[in-house]
């Protein structure tokens, strides 16, 4: 049985952090230097922003609806994939939707939580379904059931950021087939050892950016 980091702390790391961070506010320095915006991103090149912002949270409700459902959907990648491919998988996906997101909108853009990760794993879990090209059922239903989640769990709140979400599933959703497609969706194929490195590369991602940021 492979020895992989498990889900609870990932998740139980997101929560501290958010005690230790505090909730939004215009002169907490953890927000000021660690919310993703288009403007810092874009024309000023704070790179960083496209991670440090997944860890913060506005409020305390805001953080457990992504730790709950966020810890549930982990789970499950890291019984298809392993912990190290998972929170990879997981961590790029949602820095690709970042991206994406802000150059979509203009420089008064500013987002901060873990849900775009979150609808990452949805986009995910949802391209994982299509096992053999030009499956065009199994397609539909791929893609029904990631558009369903998002309609009833991510596009409606006072602070929703729909685009975050959709650009979560479809970016997920390219990771997820791509997975599919190098072996890697199939029972856990890498050695432990290698889990391990990829886990431990998404913490020294997290680490090295908010060293950045804080440096401000």
């Amino acid at each position: 049985v492979e020895q992989a980091p498990p889900v609870l702390p990932v998740i139980g790391a997101l929560v501290v952090f958010h005690f230790i961070t505090g909730a939004w506010s215009t002169h907490n320095r953890w927000f000021v230097n660690g919310v993703l915006g288009r403007e810092q991103v874009l024309e000023n090149g704070e790179w960083w922003r496209l991670l440090t912002a997944l860890t913060l949270h506005a409020d305390s409700v805001h953080l457990f609806g992504n730790a709950a459902l966020g810890g549930v959907l982990a789970y499950f990648l890291c019984r298809h994939l392993g912990s190290g491919v998972a929170w990879f998988a997981v961590l790029f996906s949602a820095v690709v939707a970042n991206l994406v997101n802000v150059f979509l909108h203009d420089n008064l853009y500013s987002s901060v939580g873990f849900s775009t990760a979150v609808f990452s794993m949805v986009g995910m879990l949802s391209g994982m379904r299509l096992r053999r090209v030009g499956d065009w059922q199994e397609l539909v239903l791929a893609l029904g059931s990631a558009a369903a989640l998002l309609a009833l769990l991510g596009s409606s709140g006072e602070r929703t950021d729909l685009g975050a979400h959709f650009w979560g599933i479809g970016v997920g959703f390219a990771v997820g087939l791509f997975l599919v497609a190098a072996g890697l969706a199939r029972g856990r194929s890498l050695r432990p050892i290698w889990q391990w490195l990829l886990f431990l590369s998404c913490l020294l991602g997290v680490l090295a950016a908010w060293l950045r940021a804080l440096s401000l």
